[in-house]
């Protein structure tokens, strides 16, 4: 049966801040600072449906909800610092304008105690290098989803420079172009 998610919630991890809803059929309902946990509720107006999902069929139309979020986040010294972003479906309803969900649980999305690591962090279970871009990896169940931000440990650059600063009881130039070698080792032994 068709049907419409009507409200999602997105638990932010510390280090990330909402910014703004860039795009989709949602907007900001509530942004709760402290929690760091975004609440969006459909547009008003908007009651377009998602087509139900045919078994054997390619799933053809999906909805994305496009957030803006801010790197607040200091990287680590040593290790990758990995944020965890979790969203999911909150309230839904169906074309006949029930609530429910023959697959899911709207709301029981279980949220780790940290969603800061310096491991691959939160995956549920899955040991896939976080790199393989081809990767899915499953959400929960399906009404909920994650993504992550990789902060990368600081790098420094280092840099030796050697120069001259005395020649012969002399200071020098900060570069010297021509260094007269004539009278370098020209003590009798």
């Amino acid at each position: 049966m068709a049907g419409r998610a009507t409200k999602v919630v997105d638990q932010l991890p510390a280090g990330l801040e909402f910014v703004s809803v860039v795009s989709g059929n949602f907007e900001k309902d509530t942004y709760n600072e402290t929690t760091n946990k975004l609440t969006l509720k459909r547009k008003d107006g908007n009651g377009t449906n998602l087509p139900a999902y045919e078994e054997g069929k390619l799933v053809e139309n999906s909805e994305t909800i496009e957030i803006q979020c801010k790197v607040t986040a200091k990287a680590d010294k040593e290790n990758n610092k990995v944020l965890t972003n979790i969203a999911w479906i909150e309230d839904q309803v169906d074309e006949a304008g029930r609530q429910t969900d023959r697959d899911s649980t709207p709301g029981n999305t279980n949220v780790p105690g940290s969603l800061v690591t310096t491991d691959n962090g939160y995956t549920n279970n899955d040991s896939t290098d976080l790199n393989n871009k081809d990767h899915y990896f499953e959400g929960q169940e399906d009404d909920d989803d994650f993504e992550k931000v990789v902060l990368k440990p600081k790098a420094f650059d280092l840099k030796l420079i050697k120069r001259i600063v005395e020649v012969n009881d002399q200071e020098v130039p900060e570069r010297i172009k021509n260094v007269d070698v004539s009278k370098l080792n020209t003590s009798s032994s």
